[in-house]
């Protein structure tokens, strides 16, 4: 992984110049390495008034020659809209530089002049003394100038700019631009899973991939990942693959009907391209069965879908414009308050505003004295990011315990979608289960 923080610009001593000035490997420059890079002639020729005469970058040092033409090359790719690294190749230096030319290049004639450049490099191998244009003869040093600023403003913005200055550069310098490689010191994290954690009615024989969040090779615990049956609490025999950054896990036996699996990677077990492992364990489960025995029933309703327990009631109801849907089950509950349930309010958002600032208000919720948020995340609802709450609610005056309350909250198709599941705390683990009946079911 190249994940480059900053950029410096220094000017090499000729004590080392030998060690940048020398023949150039066959390999190539990504496009990010490559806006890098620009940003690095770019300021260099800003301050000095002369372009350098090497780039050097994560390992790969690009005389300026070849640097002209990796950069033109990228700009006809960009224009495009291909991405395809450019190799570092051999390009020899003009022998006599020429052209007064200055002015303003619209982008259909940048783009056109790169690929004249690109050819022109080659087939001679050797940079152009100068470029032909509606403003006169650019020459070689102004070239670098311009599609180094080009580059970088890809770079940043994400687009071609419309035009380019064109400024009279002269000169090349024999000292150069040393990017320093940034330390890659994050640690690979896993990003999601398939199946999903807790996920409900798994497939017998599908493999379980594990993406992460950067390209992976196996760590010194890599053999101790497992996947263990919770139901015979034996460890099944497995293999394992790595490709990129997906782990897949194929069990050699088929998986047992209504049986709960987990899988395990411990620490240690992935380890990133420049050594960094996985922190810590990452675990999760997953059931074959549906419901683990549970009978349900279905709602669906006001452009939502859900199971939930069979034995729970149901009940829905509106009230200002907003519709609010709600399960539960009183049964032993002398306070009706401590119940579990579950409910979803659908609240319409006002005309004028926008979904960022709905979702602005649910992240900047307040509670009230009483209420503690003990966590706070993000999770997927059918494509959409929703915010998860999970507080703690002492209210005597309602409740006759610490009640335990997710709260998760979604906005889609202009509507806000707030849900509860609230039980007390002692038995709120218990109940996790018919909770995730409801949410794993859930379809907005």
């Amino acid at each position: 992984m190249n994940n480059i923080k900053r950029v410096l610009v220094l000017i090499s001593i000729l004590a080392v110049c030998g060690l940048f000035m020398g023949a150039v490997s066959a390999v190539s420059l990504n496009v990010t390495e490559a806006g890098t890079a620009s940003s690095g002639v770019k300021n260099y020729t800003t301050i000095h008034g002369h372009v350098p005469g090497y780039v050097y970058i994560s390992g790969k040092n690009v005389t300026t020659p070849s640097f002209l033409n990796i950069v033109t090359t990228y700009t006809v790719e960009l224009s495009k809209s291909t991405k395809t690294s450019v190799n570092i190749t051999s390009v020899s230096k003009p022998i006599t530089p020429s052209g007064p030319a200055t002015g303003t290049l619209k982008k259909t004639e940048y783009v056109t002049i790169a690929n004249n450049i690109k050819n022109y490099i080659n087939i001679h191998k050797v940079a152009p003394n100068y470029a032909f244009s509606s403003l006169g003869h650019i020459r070689y040093e102004s070239l670098v100038n311009i599609y180094s600023k080009i580059i970088n403003y890809y770079q940043t913005n994400k687009m071609l700019p419309n035009y380019v200055g064109v400024n009279y550069i002269a000169g090349v310098d024999s000292k150069g631009v040393i990017i320093p490689n940034s330390i890659d010191k994050a640690s690979p994290k896993v990003s999601s899973t398939s199946p999903v954690k807790n996920s409900l009615g798994v497939s017998l024989t599908s493999p379980i991939t594990i993406k992460f969040t950067e390209t992976i090779t196996s760590g010194t615990n890599y053999s101790n990942i497992y996947v263990k049956n919770l139901n015979t609490t034996n460890i099944v025999p497995i293999t394992k693959t790595i490709s990129g950054n997906i782990l897949t896990i194929k069990q050699t036996n088929n998986r047992l009907l209504n049986n709960i699996y987990q899988v395990y990677i411990p620490s240690g077990s992935i380890k990133d391209t420049t050594g960094n492992n996985l922190a810590a364990t990452y675990t999760f489960k997953f059931n074959t069965g549906t419901n683990n025995g549970i009978l349900t029933k279905t709602y669906s309703g006001h452009g939502v879908t859900f199971k939930y327990p069979s034995n729970w009631d149901l009940q829905t109801d509106s009230k200002d414009g907003s519709i609010f849907i709600m399960v539960t089950n009183l049964t032993g509950y002398t306070n009706p308050n401590d119940a579990p349930i579950f409910d979803i309010q659908i609240s319409p958002n006002p005309a004028d505003m926008t979904d960022k600032e709905a979702i602005d208000a649910i992240k900047n919720m307040e509670y009230p004295s009483g209420y503690t948020v003990i966590s706070k995340s993000a999770l997927t609802i059918n494509g959409t990011t929703a915010y998860e709450n999970t507080l703690l609610i002492d209210d005597l005056s309602n409740f006759s315990t610490t009640m335990e309350d997710q709260q998760i909250a979604l906005v889609k198709n202009k509507n806000t979608y707030f849900m509860d599941f609230q039980a007390t705390k002692n038995n709120y683990n218990a109940l996790k289960t018919y909770f995730d009946i409801i949410l794993n079911s859930l379809k907005i």
